[in-house]
């Protein structure tokens, strides 16, 4: 089973730098590059798609309301821990006299 990955794009003032790398810890994301610039920086990596709206949600409280951030989605990557599971609904075609019996009913 994979995942969806999105490539962000994270720039943030230079003194929240630290509150925002424990956060994209805890999320899940890796940072590729990062780059310093006049009082901020800005990082670029890759974060599950399942955790941007907690990560959007998160941005103003972590930034101040200054840091801005962009992503897109880039490629899928196998998914970590166990795999969702779920019963079979209906019949079971690969017991042939079970979905035979059932079927032609």
């Amino acid at each position: 089973m994979c995942e969806p990955i999105h490539r962000y794009l994270l720039q943030v003032p230079a003194d929240t730098l630290v509150s925002a790398l424990r956060v994209f810890a805890r999320m899940q994301a890796i940072p590729d590059t990062q780059a310093i610039g006049n009082l901020s920086y800005t990082l670029e990596g890759e974060i599950p798609a399942t955790r941007m709206q907690e990560l959007q949600q998160q941005l103003r409280s972590m930034t101040h309301g200054e840091g801005v951030l962009g992503f897109a989605f880039d490629h899928y990557k196998p998914a970590r821990g166990t795999a969702p599971t779920r019963s079979r609904a209906g019949q079971n075609p690969l017991n042939r006299k079970e979905y035979l019996g059932r079927v032609t009913r």
